[in-house]
This record gives C-alpha cells, structure tokens and sequence, in this order.
C-alpha cells in the first residue's frame, strides 16, 4: 500500500474516533444538563463497596468462562493456546476496545492479530473468533429475551419482539456461516474473480469453518453454557451494582436491561458505548420509577466495572508484552 493511502486509510480513523468521541460527549452533556452531575456524585458515594468489589469479582470470573469457551473453539481448530493466553488476549481487547475505532469489528480485529501472532494460522483464529462472537451475542440476546418475558416490564412489548428478532437474526447469521451452500457460494464468487491467492485464502477459511460442523454434541453443550454462563453472571453483575445503589428491580429486569445495553453499545456509534449505555439505563429503569440520577450512578458504577476494570487489566498485560519485547535479546 502507498504511503498516501496508508494516509487516508489513517485520516478515516481517525475521523471516525473523532465522532464516535463526539457522540458519547453530546449524549453525556444533554444527561448531564437534566441531572445535576452532584446528584450523582452524592449517589455513587453512598454506594455500599462490598457489592461493588464483589461485582468486580464476578465481571473477572465472567471473562475466565469467556476464555474457556474460546479455547473449546481454538482447541477444535488445532490451536494449541491454554487458558491463560486466551484469557489475556480477552483481556488486553477489552483495553484497546476502549479507543480503536470500529465496535465490535474493531474487537474481532484485534482478537485475530493475538490469536494469529500467538499461532500463525489465520484460517483457524478468524474461524474461531467469527464463531465464539456469534455464539456470545446469540447467548445475549436469548438470556434478555428470557429475562424480559419472565419479568414482564411495565412498559410495551415492542422490545421483547426486538430481542426475540435480535435472536432469530444472530441464529440465522449463525446458522449461514455453518452451511454448506455459504462455503460454495464464496468458493464460486473467489473463482470468479479469477485470483489464484484469493481461491486459496477463501478455500482455507471456509474448510476451517466446516470444522464446526463436526463439533461431537458435547462438546455443542459444553459451549452452549459457556456462551450462556457470562451472560447470567453479567446479570448478577448489573444486580449487585444495582443493589448496592439500592435500585428496587428485580435479577430478572436487570437481565433484560443489561442485553438491551450490551446489544445497543455494541454499534459503532459511540466510545465503548459511553452516552448509548447510560441513555438506555435510564430510559429503561424510568419505566420501574427509578430516578434519573440513581440510573446515571449505575451506569457510572457499570463503565467503571465491566469497562474500564477488564480494560486496566488488558493495558497492565500489555504493558508487560512490550516491556519484555523491548529487553528481549535481538536476533
């Protein structure tokens, strides 16, 4: 690539950075200008901290399940990657998350350079990485549909029909990536193209999906939970620092709040769903007559835990990568 393209290519993201930096801001500031930002303040400081750091645990336990399901789909694939590296590289995603342009494409992006530094095998790291993101937004959007329905919110039911869709999209896409007839027509479009690297590069990653077709059923129930399992710890995440601000809802309103937010954030539109995050919370939390200030200290104490703590984590692992790197004897 030219040194001027890689100049545009530069320019954009930062353009994009820039307004996703832009989005978040204005979304705080027209909170912000309704909710005095003391009233807030005089929330969080009454927050009980035994809840608080119990939710951090539990948010740290969340992204251990997370790394054994990756490591389901890196072992099926024959990369030999342990738990703990797997771990690392979930965590140091959620550090540079917080300021890559790109959402959840950004996330796998960054997912498949460690997989692919770690292994060198980039058929089986981007096969494994498409599938576990799949698997984790298909377990969101089943476990909020689940917690709506059993809460039964007071408010109409054209978002439970928006989650039961949210599931029936991310199964579909699910079930086109895992079908045959997906890998033949790419095969078909590669061939068409009449680019010998391209044929090959898209013949090693549809075979390296297929894989996944062969999963022994175990090993499909073995996922399954640990798809569903960060989503219900996350639940009891939003419920401990909801009672710690003495929220009156219930585990099963939170379930269905936190998927409607984690599905919202997960657009690009905004820095690591900053302003989207809080807007959602207190909409939503309004209709269980929770104040405006209280749903914005959640929202605050939600950020700080499953956002900025994975995130402190992944930038100390990283620092110490580089720092190794650097005293590491050239060749």
């Amino acid at each position: 690539m030219s040194a001027s393209g890689s100049e545009v290519i530069g320019r954009r993201r930062t353009l994009r950075l820039v307004v996703r930096i832009g989005i978040s801001g204005v979304l705080l500031f027209l909170l912000y200008r309704e909710v005095p930002f003391a009233a807030v303040a005089e929330t969080l400081a009454r927050a009980d901290r035994p809840r608080v750091l119990a939710a951090a645990g539990l948010l740290l336990a969340a992204h251990v399940v997370m790394a054994w399901r990756l490591r389901v789909l890196t072992d099926w694939q024959g990369l030999r990657l342990g738990t703990g590296r797997l771990l690392e590289i979930d965590l140091v995603t959620a550090f540079y998350r917080l300021f890559v342009p790109g959402g959840t494409v950004a996330s796998i992006a960054v997912r498949f350079h460690k997989l692919h530094q770690a292994e060198r095998n980039w058929s089986a790291a981007l096969s494994a990485i498409l599938f576990e993101r799949v698997l984790a937004t298909l377990a969101a959007a089943s476990v909020g549909t689940v917690c709506f329905f059993a809460d039964r919110p007071p408010l109409p039911a054209t978002l439970g029909t928006i989650l039961v869709g949210s599931v029936a999209v991310v199964a579909a896409l699910a079930a086109a990536l895992l079908h045959p007839a997906s890998a033949r027509a790419a095969s078909w479009l590669a061939a068409r193209l009449r680019v010998d690297a391209l044929t090959e590069r898209v013949e090693r990653a549809t075979g390296a999906v297929a894989a996944f077709r062969s999963l022994p059923r175990g090993r499909v129930l073995l996922l399954a939970g640990f798809a569903i399992g960060p989503h219900l710890i996350g639940t009891a995440v939003y419920w401990l620092l909801g009672s710690a601000l003495e929220v009156p809802v219930g585990a099963a309103a939170f379930g269905w709040i936190r998927a409607t937010a984690l599905l919202a954030s997960m657009l690009p539109l905004s820095l690591a769903g900053l302003g989207i995050r809080d807007v959602t919370l207190v909409v939503l939390l309004g209709f269980y007559g929770v104040a405006d200030d209280v749903s914005l200290s959640l929202a605050l104490l939600v950020f700080a835990v499953t956002v900025l703590l994975p995130s402190a984590v992944g930038a100390g692992l990283e620092a110490r990568l580089v720092w190794r790197r650097r005293g590491s004897p050239g060749p």
